[in-house]
């Protein structure tokens, strides 16, 4: 059984990427309002225990810090890209 991440999983400052926000009940809230916007990428302001299956970032269209659930953002993603800009400079 794969094991949900949590906030343990990542640090502040870390880059991630929003892969999709489709598979949430709220989806229209984080879209509608663009909040998130998949494919692009954002930094994580904070973090905190009681929010243990989100991550802060600021929000595409407020600019607000606002705690996303884990499972909109990839981060492997972000890492393979930038491995590839290094390696193609």
């Amino acid at each position: 059984m794969k094991e949900e991440l949590t906030y343990k999983d990542f640090e502040i400052g870390q880059v991630v990427m929003c892969k999709s926000v489709i598979d949430d009940p709220d989806f229209n809230f984080w879209l509608e309002n663009e909040h998130l916007i998949p494919g692009q990428t954002y930094v994580i302001d904070d973090l905190e225990w009681r929010f243990h299956d989100k991550i802060c970032i600021k929000s595409s269209y407020s600019k607000q810090g606002m705690f996303a659930p884990i499972k909109f953002f990839d981060s492997t993603a972000v890492i393979r890209d930038n491995k590839l800009s290094e390696i193609l400079k």
